[in-house]
């Protein structure tokens, strides 16, 4: 999700003057991270640039006021857009990753940073067979519900604001023209409501406020164009089915929706819901479609700019409100293909965009063994800074998670937790989005934690559970530092290049070999549950186990640690087996205990002395004395089955 980080300054070296206007050329570095590919493209939008983020390894689109206008309005403005929609997420929309404010040469700029699409927009292309534009106005449908949901109108749909991203998968894009309802405050520098000629919805064009019906006959509208490859005719004397039957018989199917959709009064149109269904019915099965047809190529500024230069109109009415510049580029809804072939002279640069559905090596060979995969991989400590100093933790917790540590002073105040796992908490409600190979959906947030959990295409063993959590007790931005965390687990997932980084020095002798639910002997489980070890629930990498009584609240849960053995105020230490051990009466709430034992040494990555341990948790027992008791006595039972302490 977005964030707004510092204001930086970039290096002079990168930077032209012209007319008083300071330019940036390719090879500059934005915030030290996004390098600049191709560009610019110029346009009303804007100065859109292909840059390269080397943080995460991935291409992104680069947009920032044009020149000429840059100041303080200029940056207010897009902020101001930009926050409006920076937490919206549906797998038919561009993404707004990061907003980003510089200082250069005494001017504040501002840089939005989007998700890049590859596969050009569907502007000036040979007209679309029914079911294939059907299939395309159907996940718009998708999207205008989910914005419509939220209080947002896009106001400009057409085919130059929609992106193949994929194997018939559509984004919607360019929310520069978007309105919030319900409310009067004006965000835009002019109080109006653009829109383009051939596609705004007849109440737009006169200078009412747009409505949710008003998307639908842009939905329409676009249809409509992307069948016939024009926009429709203003002429009262020409039918739609004349017009559709022009474009071949097979678009007769199709009248009956569209004079729906594009009936004058906006309470006569079918809600969007009832749009989509429709839709989806006329599309038929996915795997019958056939492919986009290619776009010619260009040699000049893209349609998209061209209509917005040149035909797009503004309308003032009194509401106006400019809901997101979260894709607001001709870059990302014109495609880059062709400045893809040309890269730095380094080497480095854009790399080839991935999807589910492309020639990329999956998901597989980018994990590769899970049990040597480094959950430090997908996370970054920079990347926090904006909430306070950020350290990142590789042994903080068992071996499957790595963390980054928010501190203030000398106290941690937000602990952001990724964890790989081999069974995903369960999705909330709602709807999980998608980021290429990546699923995405909300866990359970409140005042002390929240929660995001990723789904890997084709890997339904693993998955990555995201958690940031106060530490402090305070208030803290729980949410938005989880989606950053979310933003780059998606970015390092979601990429052709692999594997990942593997595991670092793993000692002799460690934990990480070990399979935890053979560490306890089944005499002394039976003591707790009954089970005799055939009812075993591993964890990821085999490096926890739990084990439920049949009759009864008692449990058992076993799982390696990594943290100092004395900790919280309760703890008490003693000494299990020959070995350093502390008890932790309610550690996981009342009448539950847990036995913390050391384990084998290993160096820190600090370079200090450290201990793995292994945390042994007995709860559901009748009293936090007998719950206690037999964490000791499991922890007894295990201890001489552990490598030297």
């Amino acid at each position: 999700m977005m964030s707004e980080r510092p204001v930086k300054t970039l290096a002079t070296p990168a930077l032209l003057r012209h007319g008083g206007v300071v330019r940036v050329r390719v090879r500059t570095r934005v915030a030290g991270r996004y390098r600049l590919a191709k560009g610019p493209l110029l346009g009303g939008m804007g100065e859109v640039w292909l840059a390269y983020d080397e943080e995460l390894g991935r291409d992104v689109a680069l947009k920032r006021e044009p020149p000429g206008s840059l100041g303080a309005a200029a940056v207010d403005r897009l902020g101001a857009e930009a926050r409006a929609v920076a937490r919206f997420r549906h797998p038919h929309v561009v993404t707004l990753y990061d907003r980003i404010r510089l200082r250069r040469l005494g001017r504040t700029e501002s840089w939005l940073v989007m998700e890049y699409v590859p596969g050009g927009n569907l502007a000036d292309r040979p007209p679309l067979p029914v079911a294939l534009a059907a299939h395309v106005g159907a996940q718009l449908a998708d999207a205008l519900g989910a914005l419509h949901a939220e209080g947002i109108v896009h106001c400009d749909v057409k085919p130059g604001n929609v992106v193949v991203s994929g194997d018939h998968v559509v984004k919607l894009t360019d929310f520069g023209a978007a309105y919030r309802l319900g409310t009067q405050e004006t965000v835009t520098s002019n109080s109006g409501v653009g829109f383009t000629p051939g596609y705004a919805a007849p109440e737009v064009a006169a200078g009412r406020p747009p409505l949710p019906a008003s998307d639908v006959y842009s939905l329409g509208a676009t249809v409509y164009a992307l069948v016939t490859q024009r926009p429709v005719s203003p002429r009262a004397d020409v039918s739609l089915d004349d017009e559709l039957l022009a474009a071949g018989p097979s678009t007769r199917p199709l009248g009956e929706l569209l004079r729906a959709l594009l009936r004058a009064d906006p309470g006569q149109r079918p809600g969007v819901a009832e749009a989509r269904e429709r839709l989806w019915e006329l599309a038929g099965p996915p795997e019958e479609l056939p492919p986009f047809p290619a776009r010619e190529p260009e040699t000049t500024l893209p349609a998209s700019y061209n209509e917005r230069r040149h035909a797009r109109q503004r309308v003032p009415v009194p509401a106006l409100v400019g809901a997101a510049l979260l894709a607001v580029t001709a870059l990302v809804a014109w495609g880059l293909a062709g400045w893809l072939a040309g890269r730095p002279a380094d080497g480095r640069g854009p790399a080839s965009h991935s999807s589910a559905t492309g020639s990329s090596p999956g998901l597989a060979r980018l994990i590769g063994d899970p049990r040597t995969l480094n959950p430090c991989a997908l996370t970054s400590a920079p990347a926090f800074t904006r909430w306070g100093d950020a350290h990142l933790s590789s042994d903080y917790g068992n071996f499957d998670r790595c963390d980054v540590l928010l501190s203030s002073g000398d106290d941690d105040t937000v602990d952001v937790e990724v964890q790989l796992t081999t069974a995903p908490s369960p999705a909330s409600p709602r709807p999980a989005g998608t980021s290429g190979r990546v699923g995405v959906a909300d866990g359970s947030a409140d005042s002390g934690a929240c929660g995001r959990t990723l789904t890997l295409t084709g890997l339904p063993r693993v998955g990555v559970n995201i958690v940031a959590k106060a530490l402090d007790g305070a208030r803290h931005p729980l949410c938005a530092i989880a989606d950053t965390a979310t933003d780059l687990a998606v970015a390092r997932l979601d990429r052709d290049s692999g594997p990942l980084p593997r595991r670092p020095g793993v000692a002799s002798g460690s934990l990480v070999g070990r399979d935890a639910c053979t560490l306890l002997p089944a005499a002394a489980l039976r003591t707790v549950t009954g089970a005799d070890g055939t009812e075993a629930r591993p964890g990821f990498g085999n490096w926890s186990c739990s084990w439920r009584a049949a009759t009864g609240s008692d449990y058992v849960r076993l799982r390696f640690d990594r943290p100092q053995l004395v900790g919280a105020d309760n703890a008490r230490p003693t000494r299990i087996g020959g070995r350093q051990a502390v008890v932790l009466p309610q550690d996981d709430g009342p009448d539950s205990c847990s036995a913390d034992i050391a384990g084998p040494p290993y160096t820190s990555q600090d370079g200090r002395h450290a201990t793995e341990t292994v945390l042994v948790t007995v709860g559901g027992a009748d009293s936090e004395a007998r719950a206690c008791a037999l964490a000791t006595k499991l922890a007894t039972a295990l201890a001489p089955h552990l490598p030297p302490a």
